[in-house]
């Protein structure tokens, strides 16, 4: 992909996933609720932290569900 071109994820269950498949963000609805944690999976991606980056992610998926 051009260096120009950024994917972002719109399903706030996989943000962790699609980042470690090369997403540069999201647009998740839960950041609303959870802000902290949707920061915490990207500061996460940021400095290549994949353990710290799936707990956050575990711990925001129940806000994805209701």
């Amino acid at each position: 992909m051009p260096d120009r071109f950024s994917v972002l994820m719109g399903r706030d269950t996989l943000i962790f996933q699609a980042m470690l498949f090369g997403a540069r963000g999201a647009v998740p609805a839960t950041a609303n609720i959870a802000p902290r944690l949707v920061v915490d999976i990207y500061e996460a991606a940021v400095k290549g932290d994949v353990a710290a980056r799936g707990r956050a992610q575990i711990r925001l998926n129940p806000c994805a569900w209701r």
